[in-house]
């Protein structure tokens, strides 16, 4: 038996990276409840940094004969085998093929936003700046930015959080609304 000073669960992320699945980060827990609380912010934070990469997160009992590591030789075995859903490269061919978003799946604003990057990006050869989105819809520089991680947790974009304009649009066009 466990003594309450012993961690009982450990937590893990496993995510593809380029050389395969990893264990990206690792924590442990005395109960089960915080362990998976954890893994759901630690796996959302990870997948908003890596928005291309497959994310998964594991809770397993420390005294058990299941460990992280045994989950990810099984995670690299199916990646080997193909398996698109352990495979990042099918993963970014999907993601490039197969639009994921169904239509109307934001709100009228929401649209407006994303029509106004499109048509930015198309007219300027490059992504608006939060600058240049505040400036059309006359609004705070914490309303955009509020916005565009809206679109980013929703999956309707991807950006580099610290890098200028690199806003990409997740939408395919017929589903944006026309630009008010």
């Amino acid at each position: 038996m466990s003594t309450p000073d012993e961690p009982i669960f450990e937590g893990g992320i496993l995510a593809t990276t380029p050389n395969g699945w990893a264990i990206v980060s690792r924590r442990q827990f005395f109960e089960e409840g915080p362990a998976v609380r954890w893994i759901k912010i630690e796996a959302s934070s990870w997948q908003k940094r890596h928005p291309l990469d497959r994310v998964r997160g594991n809770v397993i009992k420390i005294k058990d004969f299941l460990t992280l590591e045994m989950i990810l030789e099984g995670y690299e075995k199916k990646r080997l085998a193909g398996e698109a859903e352990f495979n990042a490269i099918a993963v970014v061919q999907t993601a490039a093929i197969t639009p994921k978003i169904a239509e109307h799946s934001f709100t009228q604003r929401q649209g407006q936003f994303l029509a106004f990057i499109y048509y930015y990006t198309k007219l300027n050869s490059q992504p608006p700046a939060e600058r240049d989105i505040e400036r059309y819809f006359k609004v705070t520089a914490p309303a955009v930015h509020q916005m565009i991680v809206t679109l980013e947790t929703k999956g309707l974009i991807s950006r580099t959080p610290g890098v200028g304009r690199s806003i990409r649009l997740l939408v395919p066009r017929e589903q944006l609304p026309d630009l008010e």
